[in-house]
């Protein structure tokens, strides 16, 4: 008779298991043999495999954080040298202001020189005239010569027309001296200023010099520091140098694309923001509801009134005008020469103070891109947004300029560059960059904008 024996259900399948271990020992039955111990990790040595693992993780993290740390180094450095050439630029521009100044001020005082250098030759010949009249009218003199009184008329109207003539033009001489002495003066502090900003625009340089060659010293040193860091990256995540940078590479304009597109959309809500302000100082007062007047008493005649007289149609209230435009742009062939003028140079070296004809600052490339449309605009960022109408960022069209500042203010302005459409911009960025169409908002977003 044969015996059905039913399995175990499975959760008891662990507890059998333990079960059958222990019975095996028990009556001595051979165990299935474990792996060579000489093969196998002992526990310490998975615990050493573990911590070299987070050891690992922790150093690729930290050698990340110093590629992101390097390139704010770099930024810091750049954006220090774009402010001491801007810097510069002005200082040049205020030399070239005040060396005009100065001129057209010596021209004015020479010009008055000559006014009193002529007037004083008048004076002479008319006091010549007047000692001449005035010699022979003494009562002796008359007698003696025995001349008649009509005679004696003649030559004292004579005297005095002369005397006259002496006393105005002693005036005007005595009011162009004074003039002169005051343009003098003018053109001599003209010239004083003209060497003061001399001085500025030497120790701007210096300041510029050092700014510069620190930030291109910097360019080297950082990205020699990148370069190692990410040698260091491959080898902690065992990985080949070309791979691993472009994965850092790849990250790094990640992260700009996605400071450029945030920055993007606050912009745009700064816009819609900006708008609904305008909107509501736009919109009319409202009008008070007319109260109803109380009906009268029924059984109360009101004493008749005369007929109202006709009252004119209400005039609608006017409709408030709309905000100023900017000034009128220019042609779109002069605007397509700007743009097509400044992406000719691109891939060409940033160099500080340049405007071409194969190098640029970032004022030198939007300076001569205008330039081809026949605009002229200064060497200076500050300069050109006062030579240009401001606008808001929502008027934005291809070919403006985009400025970015300290503060907000435009005396604060230390870079510019042309807007392209579409959020791109073309600029001459940085020692070690050269002229590049990236996002606006790849950086720090502009604060100012104005129309050409």
């Amino acid at each position: 008779m044969s015996v059905r024996v039913q399995s175990a259900p499975r959760r008891l399948w662990p507890v059998l298991g333990a079960a059958a271990f222990t019975a095996a020992l028990a009556v001595g039955q051979p165990w299935p043999a474990a792996a060579d111990d000489e093969t196998s990790p002992t526990r310490s040595q998975v615990q050493r495999a573990q911590d070299s693992a987070r050891d690992a993780a922790s150093q690729v993290g930290m050698v990340k954080a110093q590629l992101v740390m390097a390139g704010a180094r770099l930024e810091e450095t750049s954006l220090a040298a774009a402010k001491a050439v801007e810097a510069w630029n002005g200082a040049r521009y205020r030399v070239a202001e005040a060396r005009r100044a100065a001129t057209s001020a010596q021209r004015t005082a020479d010009g008055a020189s000559a006014d009193v250098a002529r007037l004083r030759e008048t004076v002479a010949t008319t006091t010549v005239r007047s000692y001449e009249s005035g010699g022979s009218l003494s009562s002796l003199g008359v007698l003696l010569q025995g001349r008649s009184t009509t005679a004696l008329l003649d030559q004292m109207n004579a005297y005095y027309s002369v005397t006259g003539a002496l006393q105005s033009d002693l005036g005007g001489y005595e009011s162009a001296e004074a003039v002169a002495a005051v343009l003098q003066d003018q053109s001599d502090s003209a010239l004083d200023e003209q060497r003061a900003a001399a001085d500025e625009a030497v120790a701007a340089r210096a300041a510029a010099e050092q700014a510069v060659a620190a930030a291109e010293s910097a360019v080297t040193s950082i990205n020699a520091q990148r370069d190692a860091l990410i040698r260091r990256l491959a080898a902690l995540q065992d990985i080949s140098v070309q791979l691993a940078t472009q994965r850092q590479d790849a990250l790094e304009q990640q992260a700009a694309r996605e400071a450029a597109r945030e920055a993007a959309r606050e912009a745009a809500r700064e816009a819609a923001r900006e708008a609904a302000r305008r909107d509501a100082d736009s919109q009319p007062p409202t009008r008070r509801q007319p109260q109803l007047q109380p009906q009268p008493d029924p059984q109360q005649r009101p004493d008749p009134q005369p007929d109202p007289q006709p009252v004119p149609p209400s005039e609608p209230e006017p409709v408030p005008p709309p905000p100023p435009a900017p000034s009128p742009p220019a042609q779109q062939h002069g605007r397509a020469a700007v743009i097509a003028f400044a992406e000719e140079q691109l891939g060409e070296p940033y160099v500080w103070g340049a405007a071409g004809p194969d190098a640029w600052d970032c004022s030198g490339l939007t300076m001569r891109a205008w330039g081809a449309a026949g605009v002229s605009l200064p060497h200076w960022s500050v300069a050109q947004y006062y030579a240009t109408t401001p606008i808001s960022a929502a008027q934005l069209q291809r070919g403006d300029l985009l400025f970015w500042s300290e503060n907000g203010s435009p005396g604060s302005i230390y870079h510019v560059a042309l807007y392209l459409g579409g959020g791109q911009m073309i600029q001459a960025p940085r020692p070690g960059r050269g002229v590049e169409i990236v996002s606006m908002y790849y950086w720090t977003p502009p604060d100012l904008f104005t129309r050409v």
